[in-house]
């Protein structure tokens, strides 16, 4: 498996460009104001990953965040 662009990921789920704020190809922070405007569009969910304790392999909050987005 190899990683896919956070632009294209963006471009997949709706969410405009301008609305990134990119952190290299991989990863960004989404301006909150966008969610208002996905709020009306079908099968969107939104889950926030707040707090885990790491396992010892150093699993957290990004690998369940990765393994959630990836169903």
């Amino acid at each position: 498996m190899s990683l896919i662009k956070i632009e294209e990921i963006a471009k997949k789920a709706g969410i405009p460009l301008d609305d990134l704020e990119p952190y290299g190809k991989y990863k960004a922070k989404i301006d909150p104001e966008c969610y208002q405007s996905l709020a009306e569009k079908k099968d969107g969910k939104l889950v926030l990953v707040t707090a885990i304790t790491p396992t010892k392999a150093g699993e957290g909050k990004t690998t369940m965040s990765i393994a959630l987005a990836e169903g």
